[in-house]
């Protein structure tokens, strides 16, 4: 948001089970109910800035999963965006 100072918080945890590492930021948000089902498809662009192509999340999604892990978004509007990455330990 243009109104705020721009905060990013990068938390690890990590236990026997599995690593979770997450950002968050308190930026312009996602809307969630309108773009869920996108969120992750190639091409994908929820706000309109010139350079962006709508591949960033895709690419992210892919090789997290080709590694065996898996990502989450909590997001709201004009809040901010919350991403959850978990990668499970053999």
């Amino acid at each position: 948001s243009n109104d705020r100072t721009l905060k990013i918080l990068i938390i690890f945890n990590n236990n026997s089970e599995e690593s979770e590492l997450i950002f968050e930021d308190n930026g312009i948000g996602i809307d969630l109910q309108k773009n869920k089902d996108k969120l992750f498809g190639m091409y994908q662009r929820f706000h309109n800035y010139p350079n962006s192509k709508g591949l960033g999340l895709y690419l992210v999604r892919t090789q997290i999963e080709s590694m065996g892990g898996s990502i989450k978004i909590q997001s709201e509007v004009n809040k901010g965006t919350q991403f959850i990455i978990n990668f499970k330990k053999n």
